[in-house]
């Protein structure tokens, strides 16, 4: 069995075959850059998509071996696409800043203890993707109108290769609109006081399951096999976790890339502001 992995990061695709003991065979790298203007930071996210498509070229033959797929990304990455799965805007960040209004604003709808109880994030500029969903909805209205589907990177994805909208716990859980602590879905207690329409976010599909096979056209874009089955996958830090095995209470493992990050894994989360 081979494993095709891709991890979209902030500045670069990393993308490897793999047997299924998860021995090495081949890899690639594309690189791109994102876009930083004041607090806005953003990246194109077709040219992230291609970069994929550059990584893919670049492992030939290799491609016709493969018997699944497993991507994951970094997060937030908010992204409004239209029915099509077409981005919409740029791809916004987490290193993006333009969004406090949209924070404040949040923090007036609700109180900090229901966004902690629900969810366990409160709403920062652009480290949730709440604010930015509310940016794009409050200052490119024509965008906002225009959108099917507020997603991350993944559901942009997972749409160009299985044609569905998905997003898995991980990310849901990062757009401060998911009831992370029950599990249940999209919070209407957040999404109703937010004015957020819950119709346009994506369906929430656990990371170990199928998200779909690749189509027709995305065999033809990509030159992998028709009818391949895609993994859902998960956003890069939980991956990075599951991965280096800190899965049992009391595991930590720190991450330097783009963001320096500390995960804990615990039984009992405890959300604090």
């Amino acid at each position: 069995m081979y494993i095709l992995a891709a991890d979209f990061g902030t500045s670069s695709i990393k993308a490897g075959v793999y047997t299924e003991d998860l021995t090495e065979v081949c890899t690639a790298k594309a690189s791109y850059d994102y876009q930083v203007s004041g607090l806005q930071a953003q990246i194109d996210a077709g040219v992230m998509y291609e970069g994929f498509l550059k990584c893919l070229r670049a492992m030939g033959e290799w491609l016709r071996k493969i018997d699944i797929v497993a991507i994951d990304n970094f997060s937030p990455s908010v992204i409004a696409m239209d029915r099509e799965g077409e981005a919409l805007y740029p791809c916004i960040i987490h290193l993006d800043r333009r969004s406090y209004p949209q924070s404040r604003y949040a923090l007036k709808c609700l109180p900090k203890e229901t966004f902690l109880k629900i969810n366990g994030n409160l709403p920062f500029a652009g480290g949730i993707s709440l604010t930015s969903i509310l940016w794009l909805m409050q200052n490119e209205p024509e965008t906002a109108a225009k959108t099917f589907c507020y997603g991350h990177l993944n559901t942009y994805v997972l749409k160009k290769l299985t044609g569905r909208f998905l997003i898995d716990p991980a990310n849901a859980s990062f757009t401060g609109l998911y009831e992370t602590f029950s599990g249940k879905g999209w919070s209407p207690e957040l999404t109703g006081a937010l004015g957020i329409d819950a119709k346009k976010l994506p369906q929430i599909q656990h990371s170990l399951t199928l998200a779909g096979k690749i189509t027709a056209k995305a065999a033809k874009e990509t030159g992998l096999p028709e009818g391949l089955p895609v993994l859902m996958g998960a956003n890069d830090s939980a991956s990075a976790a599951y991965g280096a095995g800190a899965v049992h209470s009391g595991d930590i493992m720190n991450i330097s890339g783009s963001s320096e990050i500390m995960t804990v894994t615990t039984d009992h989360p405890v959300p604090n502001p």
